[in-house]
């Protein structure tokens, strides 16, 4: 009986499907429409931004400085492999 169940397909009634289709057409074209009018924002628009000035270059020549001083530390640092020279 259970495989008879699951070889049959499920079946709606052509109301529902013609309903669910109608939902589904009208939501794909409200939804566009309503934020082309600024739905959510109340209609006042796009906010303007708030421009700061940009932050000094020195801060990110100083982090490379010091990761790169970083990198050539450990590259020096000498390795223990005397036992195989």
């Amino acid at each position: 009986m259970l495989q008879r169940m699951l070889e049959r397909p499920i079946r709606r009634p052509r109301a529902t499907t013609l309903a669910l289709l109608m939902v589904a057409l009208i939501a794909i074209i409200a939804v566009p429409l309503w934020a082309q009018v600024g739905g959510g924002t109340g209609g006042e628009g796009a906010p303007s931004p708030q421009l700061r000035r940009a932050p000094s270059p020195l801060i990110g020549y100083g982090l490379m400085a010091l990761m790169f001083a970083a990198v050539i530390t450990v590259s020096l640092i000498p390795s223990k492999r005397g036992h195989q020279d």
